[in-house]
C-alpha cells in the first residue's frame, strides 16, 4: 500500500465517526443584516426598460419589491429592511422578497420598488438602510417510513400504495406459478 492511501485511511479514522444529519433537521442558519444602499424605482418605462414593471421572473412589481445583486444576496431570499426614511413604505420596517435585479445594483446596493411617480421615487433619495436576510423557512420533516398502527389511522390519510391496505394491481402481481406434475 503507498503511503498516501495509508495517511488517508489514519485521517479518516481518527475523524471519529460521522453524524448525517438531515437537512430539514439541520438548525437552520442565523439571520444577518448587512448595511447597504438604498435607492427607490417606479414602473415608468425609464425604470424598468426594457422589460417593463415586472419582477425578474416576469411577474408584476408591487410596492415594496427588492432588486438586488445576486451575488451578494440570492434571489428568492426573504429580507427585513429597516432604517430608511419614507413615508411611502410601512414603519419601521418591512418584509420583502428579493426578487429583481438591475444594471446598477452592484455590491452592497438595493433598490425597492415604489408604486408612484418620479417624485415619489426622487424623494426616496439615496439611503442607508439595514438589511436582514432571514433563513429560509425549515421544510417539513420527512417521513420516517413506519405505517401507522390500524387503529390510529386519520380518515383524512389515504393509505400508501404498495401496502397491505391496497390490492395490487394486476400487472404488479407475481404470475402464476406452473402446477408441479
Amino acid at each position: 500500500m503507498s503511503n498516501r492511501y495509508l495517511a488517508a485511511l489514519l485521517l479518516a479514522g481518527a475523524a471519529g465517526p460521522m453524524a448525517v444529519v438531515h437537512p430539514a433537521h439541520a438548525a437552520a442558519p442565523p439571520a444577518h443584516t448587512l448595511v447597504m444602499t438604498a435607492t427607490a424605482y417606479g414602473p415608468s418605462r425609464r425604470d424598468n426598460f426594457p422589460f417593463g414593471p415586472v419582477t425578474f421572473y416576469g411577474q408584476p412589481l408591487v410596492a415594496g419589491d427588492v432588486a438586488v445583486d445576486p451575488r451578494v444576496i440570492p434571489l428568492g431570499s426573504r429580507l427585513y429592511i429597516t432604517g430608511y426614511r419614507s413615508p411611502d413604505l410601512p414603519q419601521p420596517g418591512f418584509y420583502a422578497v428579493a426578487c429583481d435585479t438591475g444594471d446598477a445594483i452592484q455590491g452592497d446596493r438595493i433598490d425597492i420598488f415604489l408604486n408612484g411617480g418620479p417624485a415619489q421615487v426622487a424623494a426616496f433619495g439615496i439611503q442607508a438602510v439595514r438589511v436582514t436576510i432571514l433563513p429560509a423557512p425549515r421544510p417539513p420533516a420527512p417521513p420516517t417510513g413506519r405505517r401507522p398502527r390500524a387503529g390510529a389511522l386519520k380518515p383524512d390519510l389515504l393509505p400508501v400504495p404498495g401496502s397491505s391496505l391496497i390490492a395490487e394491481p394486476p400487472w404488479r402481481q407475481p404470475p402464476p406459478r406452473p402446477a408441479a406434475s
